[in-house]
């Protein structure tokens, strides 16, 4: 888990094993990425662990770097016990492909839903421009 991960990580910048750079110092994030050049294992492979402070009141929010990004949460499991993961969609707006949130089945219940739905105000229809009334745009490509 990330809390073992932490302790683990501390232990080695404390020993001189790891290090740890302090990123973003907006008011928004102050961002640390501890890291470590042994992987537990032995081995040498390099483990990572980025902390995030979040200001009191605030919303933690993920901040990618890039388009492809891929964010695990080894801590979150979808439906069949696998990991979540997010990958990085878009900058901006922020856009995430999430990954092992729910499965097959479930997503099919949604979309059977959501296409069986009558109601006027909550069924699938096409996008309206304006700020009133429902006036459709022939070059919208939304059908």
């Amino acid at each position: 888990t990330s809390l073992k991960m932490l302790v683990e990580l501390a232990r080695e910048v404390k020993s001189g094993e790891g290090e740890c750079e302090v990123g973003d110092n907006s008011e928004e994030n102050d961002q640390q990425t501890c890291t470590s050049g042994n992987g537990g294992d032995g081995g040498n492979a390099r483990k990572e662990l980025h902390l995030y402070a979040v200001s009191a009141g605030r919303v933690f929010m993920f901040a990618p770097k890039h388009v492809g990004e891929v964010f695990e949460l080894p801590h979150v499991k979808g439906p069949q016990g696998l990991p979540v993961s997010l990958q990085v969609m878009s900058l901006t707006p922020r856009v995430f492909d999430i990954y092992n949130f729910f499965n097959r089945d479930e997503s099919a219940a949604i979309v059977d839903k959501a296409l069986k739905e009558t109601s006027e105000t909550h069924k699938m229809k096409r996008s309206s421009t304006g700020a009133s009334g429902y006036n459709l745009n022939s070059k919208r490509t939304s059908e």
